[in-house]
């Protein structure tokens, strides 16, 4: 992993790195003023570099789902991955659960525009008369403005440790697995302090919502 910025930024980084001055190191990402996805991505490579591999498995995937698509981050996440023994239990994840937090990863701004871009569509294929288009934008539209309204539905978190999951709201109920750290999940509904886990499937119980880091999006 390395980062993101001009040669003599990165000299200067560098020292702070390599002198373990993390709170000026943060300081000087932030004067950069870069563009947010690259920032996103230089604040993972902190935070990977101090071993907060939570927190940069968080803004490393924060940079993608912000646009920065590119080997090295891709090349980054799953090194993070990896580090937080989590690969193997993301890939059997399937493609509900992929969609689903994916979906819910998106800046807010993403759906609707993709509404709006169908709606536009429909307007022109209605004007020009074109049946399968005419089709096809109301489809496409129908589907993303109910995803958008189901997702309202849920918050997106990362596990901060590993967690216990119960059958029930309480510590009473039996304890069925542990929600590994660096864990991605979606919570539908909450009972005092505890969380009920909507996705990934397997984990579909409740959780104590205290261990975890809230995926706060844009």
């Amino acid at each position: 992993m390395s980062l993101i910025v001009k040669d003599q930024e990165m000299i200067k980084l560098k020292e702070f790195i390599e002198k373990k001055e993390w709170s000026k190191a943060e300081l000087h990402l932030i004067k950069l003023n870069q563009a947010e996805n690259i920032h996103l991505y230089n604040k993972g490579y902190l935070e990977y570099e101090q071993g907060n591999y939570v927190q940069s498995k968080y803004f490393i995937e924060k940079s993608i789902y912000s646009g920065l698509i590119s080997d090295e981050a891709s090349s980054a996440l799953k090194l993070v991955r990896q580090k937080l023994n989590i690969v193997e239990v993301e890939e059997s994840l399937d493609f509900y659960d992929e969609l689903h937090l994916s979906t819910l990863s998106l800046p807010c701004a993403v759906l609707p525009t993709l509404i709006v871009i169908s709606l536009i569509g429909l307007v022109v294929s209605l004007y020009k008369r074109t049946v399968f288009f005419i089709l096809l934008f109301s489809f496409i539209g129908i589907g993303f403005s109910y995803g958008y309204y189901n997702l309202k539905k849920y918050d997106l978190f990362l596990s901060a440790e590993d967690q216990s999951v119960y059958l029930g709201p309480s510590k009473i109920f039996e304890q069925l697995r542990v929600l590994p750290q660096g864990l991605k999940y979606s919570v539908s509904k909450e009972v005092k302090n505890w969380q009920f886990v909507h996705s990934p499937k397997e984990f579909q119980v409740w959780i104590y919502k205290n261990k975890a880091i809230k995926y706060e999006l844009p």
